[in-house]
């Protein structure tokens, strides 16, 4: 036997063990075979003494557990290089037991949930990490996973640990050793970001309805108040006159002015109207055009001073891009016309390294941050979802009492 040990020393540990102890059970040792190759093993082994108390044999029990071994390397390996990719990912993950105890978490997944090593060491459920509205749709997931059922996935309302709480999508399978489920492995994905997007894009959709809405009543009154008026006038004068050509009277001439005056200002009245649905000058001019009517009309309206400063020609910008483009125009300055408290307004237009940039200033209060990112602000949301089928942006700067600057930038089509 005193051949298969890799040194002397190792015999002699194994025998002042066995004098002292008298049997060793599964100790791990290795040991050399016949041709030399070195095996992991597990011996089994207890010292036969003769009536004096001396030891005389042993009987061992030797099994050769290099291929379990092995396995156990390349496992402990795989796992070292999964927790070890883990911490890279910006998504949490975490694996548990079979009770659901939290046996790993990655970086992302301790801050997410505010959770911290010592936590995990003193013990953390599954269940800790799920607000209690989801808990029996998620505990029903979790045994089905520990039945062996197939990966699942799902959305939950996580619970931090200081008891706030944000909405997660879950990707969960089972873990299996030797056909064994012996706990879960899950990656979970903050989605609050998403929900954000969603409810702000469903809060978009009612704001442009709400919008259409507000602007077919206002064409409803102007027609009621204007052109029908207008129209009920001209029907008065026409059956006067008629009345009097029927009598072989002359129609004085200034009520055949007033009538014909009338018209102009209907047929003003209708341009005026069609315009402000879609200037005719965007058809037929371009942007550059329609901007500098719009501007002036804005000006009339508000009292403000407006300056545009058009340094390039839009003939290459394409019907869309005009359409945005100038819708966004007409949004800045209503929002300038009513929050931005501004004596004045600045305008340009140039096209710089292949994109077309519009900028638009006031001198007024100047935009916060808070009011740039607040849920309510869909007018904003409104503008860059004109520019993102182009592949445009919004840049927006706000300064206290200096006013705001907002550039569109949107890339030559």
């Amino acid at each position: 036997m005193r051949d298969h040990y890799l040194r002397a020393t190792d015999r002699n540990k194994f025998l002042r063990q066995m004098e002292q102890r008298g049997a060793i059970v599964d100790e791990e040792v290795k040991l050399k075979k016949v041709d030399g190759t070195v095996m992991d093993c597990l011996r089994t082994s207890i010292a036969i003494r003769d009536e004096t108390g001396r030891i005389v044999r042993f009987q061992t029990v030797v099994r050769d557990v290099t291929g379990q071994k092995n396995a156990e390397d390349v496992l402990r390996a795989s796992e070292a290089k999964f927790k070890e990719l883990s911490e890279l990912l910006p998504q949490a993950i975490c694996e548990t037991d079979i009770d659901g105890n939290i046996t790993f978490a990655n970086r992302k997944a301790l801050e997410h949930w505010g959770y911290g090593g010592e936590d995990l060491e003193r013990g953390v459920n599954v269940r800790e990490l799920i607000a209690s509205e989801g808990l029996k749709r998620a505990g029903a997931s979790f045994e089905v996973l520990l039945r062996g059922g197939s990966g699942s996935s799902g959305e939950f309302l996580a619970l931090r640990k200081d008891g706030t709480v944000f909405p997660v999508q879950v990707y969960a399978s089972s873990i299996a050793r030797g056909g064994e489920v012996v706990g879960s492995r899950a990656v979970l994905v903050d989605i609050s970001d998403r929900k954000k997007a969603e409810q702000q894009l469903h809060d978009l959709a009612a704001h442009i309805e709400e919008v259409r809405e507000d602007e077919r009543t206002g064409i409803a009154r102007e027609l009621h108040d204007q052109l029908a008026q207008a129209l009920t006038a001209m029907k008065l004068d026409l059956a006067g006159m008629k009345g009097l050509a029927e009598r072989g009277k002359a129609i004085p001439p200034e009520k055949l002015a007033g009538t014909m005056g009338l018209i102009d200002e209907t047929a003003d009245d209708v341009r005026r109207i069609s315009s402000e649905l879609r200037p005719g000058l965007l058809d037929d001019l371009g942007l550059v055009a329609a901007m500098e009517w719009q501007l002036s009309q804005f000006g009339e309206r508000s009292g403000l001073k407006c300056r545009l400063d058009a340094r390039t020609d839009d003939s290459d910008l394409g019907r869309s891009r005009s359409t945005a483009l100038f819708r966004i125009f007409q949004e800045l300055l209503t929002n300038i016309g009513r929050h931005a408290g501004a004596a004045g307004v600045r305008v340009s237009f140039e096209l710089d390294d292949g994109h077309y940039i519009l900028m638009v200033a006031d001198d007024g209060r100047g935009i916060t941050e808070d009011e740039m990112t607040a849920p309510g602000s869909l007018g904003l949301i409104g503008m860059r979802e004109r520019v993102r089928p182009f592949g445009g942006r919004i840049e927006i700067e706000g300064v206290p009492n200096g006013g705001t600057t907002v550039r569109v930038v949107v890339p030559v089509g």
